[in-house]
């Protein structure tokens, strides 16, 4: 049952423009003989419509980034403001110690976005190939692969992950030099709420560690929940989590966790929530707080959860409620901060 109230830690990109570019860049192949291509060529996975149903909420595409210079990098991709025709898309990239490039969003057409990726792989060849993404979820897809003299480019599409690669990968080689980049997904969400902190602001916040405690409420049972955060570096930082509930005690033991994982699963979604302040007490101190509350719905059920969010408190809740209905039966459970510690 302590499960159920686990902390919710447990909770750019290469443009397609560019295979475009590059092939205008470069002078034209010598015939290769290849199987002979259906006449009207390839088609992308998905429909301009399946991609429209699924980032009707918006949507963010993470990506780790490989260079020829390395590892390290990470870039996004933000889709919002999505009607029946169109979107607008930001592409942004970040490299290893140096501040993000944000792209400014812009607006693109279903049919027309869906009509230059088809026009890039109408004459790749293809086979098939599974992708696993860090979380463990293996899709299948089919790798569209490019080639020109001096240079390829692959694209890796699943039907799974509507609108974009899963992978992109692409090298150009112009005598002894080597352009080299590759993309691989690392998650996708819909569009969340901006919190009131940065991971840049949580990390130097938490660099000499942090802790929170909170009681645990549901349904006339109670119990509490630890969280210590340790090797706080760029990148994440690790938390280990001990508690009890119903009489049931758990030691957790140390898990590791990005800031983007960390941002995407503590924010609630950015379509459906309502926003408010409210200023509140509990056993930890008085707070003034951003309140976001969002329902979701599955069938005959549906969740609302609320949550409490204090600027000084740098990170988690200070409070969050759960109401669930399904049918005829229903569940409540609460969990609000008693203490918490930042720094040595």
């Amino acid at each position: 049952m302590f499960n159920t109230y686990r902390f919710p830690l447990a909770l750019g990109f290469i443009a397609l423009a560019a295979v475009s570019a590059l092939a205008d860049e470069l002078p034209d192949p010598k015939p290769q003989p290849k199987p002979e291509p259906k006449a009207e060529g390839n088609k992308a996975p998905w429909t301009a419509k399946e991609i429209h149903d699924d980032w009707l909420k918006g949507k963010v595409f993470n990506y780790d980034v490989e260079t020829e210079d390395g590892k390290g990098n990470r870039g996004w991709w933000e889709v919002d403001n999505v009607t029946e025709t169109d979107f607008t898309m930001s592409q942004n990239l970040q490299e290893k110690g140096k501040e993000a490039l944000t792209d400014k969003p812009r607006k693109r057409m279903f049919e027309e976005y869906i009509g230059g990726l088809e026009r890039q792989i109408k004459d790749a060849a293809k086979t098939e190939d599974s992708y696993a993404m860090p979380d463990g979820v293996t899709y299948e897809c089919t790798v569209f692969t490019i080639e020109k003299k001096g240079a390829w480019q692959k694209f890796w599409l699943s039907k799974s992950v509507p609108g974009v690669p899963v992978k992109m990968e692409r090298e150009t080689k112009r005598g002894d030099k080597r352009d080299y980049e590759c993309w691989t997904l690392t998650s996708h969400d819909i569009l969340r709420i901006k919190l009131p902190w940065t991971p840049k602001e949580l990390a130097e916040k938490w660099k000499d560690g942090a802790s929170f405690k909170y009681s645990l409420e549901s349904d006339g049972k109670a119990g509490w929940m630890q969280i210590v955060v340790s090797e706080v570096s760029e990148e994440g930082f690790t938390s280990t989590e001990s508690g009890e509930f119903a009489g049931e005690k758990e030691d957790g033991k140390p898990r590791k966790y990005t800031w983007e994982k960390f941002m995407r699963e503590m924010a609630p979604p950015k379509y459906g929530t309502t926003e408010s302040t409210e200023t509140i007490e509990t056993k930890a101190g008085k707070f003034e707080c951003k309140v976001y509350t969002y329902s979701e719905k599955n069938g005959d059920s549906e969740m609302t959860t609320k949550c409490w969010f204090a600027k000084e408190v740098t990170g988690p809740w200070v409070k969050m409620t759960m109401q669930a209905k399904g049918g005829e039966k229903s569940m409540s459970s609460a969990m609000e901060l008693l203490e918490f510690k930042v720094g040595k």
